[in-house]
């Protein structure tokens, strides 16, 4: 670890000179230290040494090397290197001092004790740190090598179990997690819309089974979709009244993880955990309409008799929408053509939250809106010089001629109104075609303008529809319904505490609610609109 001199053939692994910068291999960025780069060279050979007596393949050797530089001996060449584990900005929430480093380093003598044998401290830090290592090399080729295979097996028959396909059985425990993750990586190179798996079931010691929610990374605390929150902490029967299964022993009060006497219970609370208990105490629902109510001139199966049921039932209704290729009043027109059954004054439009911000501001824009939509805006002033543009969903208006004069507009001092910015909507026959949103950034982009976003999903404009239900004191009780997971569900549904549900119609496509952007999962996942009100 001296002398300034990286060269394996003369037996020198120093890492601190200039111009050095070795990693184990592409998939790591950490620099080696001198440990790192006697483990690059003689790693192989010490794991077959440790398991000369063991079954071990060639292939599961390699396994084996890439798992313990990962787990074992990048934390060294971290330490060693001086590379702090999370950006420099967070603060961490506690201290840590009981990693190998930190055990090691405590060996040296004290600043006002004589330094004594150093020979012996080190011999005692090389023993622990061996028998450290050999305990790992042992642990992740006799107990972690095996449990892949059983994971492997329950990842393979999960649409057996459940047909959402999110959640994993296994007969018996083993550890799984960074298994899972592996394998889910595996799947998504091939398939990027792949779901993800939520919840892993498996026996305890006891022989009942237990509901685990998975991470969203290995060593992380935070879980993909928790249990349900009116669940956590409670036990036994208390928790079976109130989750609608018998047999439940206990939700741990931070949602990771739940118990149920039988393979069968545990299924149903994983089950009921992805969607149906969210229900229960909701006495308001937001619906957004396109994708979700609707899919063009098509309505979606049995969502006329669904809303019905819903006024029937004494839920307070609002109808929440982005659509902004027609005026408010043409669009009421057509949700009663459909055979829905409301009021005009229930439907909240951010193309009608557009014209108030205009109105209040103002403003006489430049739209860049659909005919039909422009109706709307009839009695504003849109004389020049233009005050703002307003971009909505207008496809017509999307060439290069109307892009540039919004362009020169907003040059001139202009500001920037995006009615909502989705990068896309369902159309006939479930087609994708592009939203606004591309179109809203291209003007932010080449004006170096930030745009003032009114529709979905704006805290503001989920608020106008709550303070219309009475409802804005009790947002829990309420619920967001809609087929994008962005658009509808994330901002503002989230931050008011809406009870969010994503239904698998419209622009929806199989994995949306596991994708990275997606901060927090959705309360519920349902196949329709209707699905969610015969839960």
């Amino acid at each position: 670890d001296v002398g300034g001199v990286y060269d394996h053939e003369s037996k020198r692994y120093d890492h601190h000179q200039r111009g050095f910068d070795e990693q184990f291999s592409a998939d790591f960025k950490t620099k080696l230290s001198s440990a790192g780069l006697i483990y690059k060279h003689y790693g192989k050979d010490v794991i077959r040494a440790i398991l000369k007596d063991e079954q071990i393949s060639e292939d599961e050797v390699d396994i084996l090397f890439k798992k313990l530089y990962e787990s074992f001996v990048e934390g060294i060449d971290g330490v060693d290197n001086g590379v702090s584990r999370y950006p420099e900005d967070v603060q961490p929430a506690y201290k840590e001092s009981t990693s190998l480093s930190a055990r090691v380093g405590r060996l040296n003598p004290w600043w006002n004790e004589p330094e004594g044998d150093m020979d012996a401290r080190f011999a005692k830090a090389m023993e622990m740190t061996g028998e450290e290592f050999r305990e790992r090399v042992r642990y992740f080729a006799l107990a972690w090598l095996p449990g892949r295979k059983i994971v492997e097996q329950g990842f393979e028959s999960r649409f057996d179990i459940d047909p959402s396909g999110q959640i994993v059985l296994f007969e018996q425990f083993c550890p799984w997690k960074d298994h899972i993750d592996t394998i889910e990586e595996e799947v998504m190179q091939k398939n990027p819309e792949a779901a993800k798996i939520l919840y892993v079931l498996y026996p305890d010691t006891s022989n009942a089974w237990r509901v685990q929610a998975v991470p969203e990374r290995p060593g992380s605390f935070k879980s993909r979709h928790p249990l349900p929150e009116a669940w956590r902490g409670l036990r036994d029967e208390a928790l079976s009244e109130r989750s609608g299964v018998e047999g439940c022993i206990f939700i741990h009060q931070s949602g990771f993880i739940g118990g149920n006497k039988t393979r069968d219970g545990a299924l149903e609370l994983a089950r009921n955990a992805s969607g149906l208990p969210v229900l229960k105490g909701i006495r308001g629902m937001l619906l957004d309409l396109s994708g979700t109510l609707h899919i063009d001139n098509v309505v979606t199966p049995n969502a006329v008799e669904a809303l019905r049921r819903l006024r029937t039932a004494g839920i307070k209704v609002r109808f929440v929408t982005n659509s902004t290729k027609t005026s408010d009043e043409r669009l009421y027109s057509k949700l009663t053509g459909l055979g829905f059954e409301l009021d005009r004054n229930e439907i909240f439009t951010s193309l009608g939250a557009a014209k108030a911000l205009v109105r209040a501001k103002g403003y006489r824009p430049l739209l860049l809106l659909e005919d039909e939509a422009l109706e709307q805006f009839i009695d504003i002033d849109q004389s020049e010089p233009h005050t703002a543009v307003v971009v909505g969903l207008a496809p017509s208006k999307f060439d290069y001629q109307h892009m540039d004069l919004a362009f020169h507009t907003l040059l001139d001092g202009a500001d920037l109104i995006g009615i909502h910015k989705a990068k896309y909507y369902a159309r006939e026959q479930n087609r994708l075609a592009m939203g606004p949103g591309g179109f809203v950034a291209a003007l932010e982009y080449a004006a170096d303008k930030k745009a003032t976003l009114v529709g979905k999903p704006m805290k503001q404009f989920y608020e106008l529809a709550l303070k219309d239900m009475e409802m804005l004191e009790t947002p829990e009780m309420v619920a967001m319904v809609g087929d994008d997971v962005l658009a509808d569900l994330g901002g503002g549904a989230h931050e008011l505490g809406l009870v969010r549900l994503l239904v698998r119609t419209g622009k929806y496509r199989p994995g949306d609610e596991t994708k990275q952007q997606v901060q927090l999962q959705p309360d519920g996942v349902f196949d329709t609109f209707a699905a969610i009100v015969e839960a």
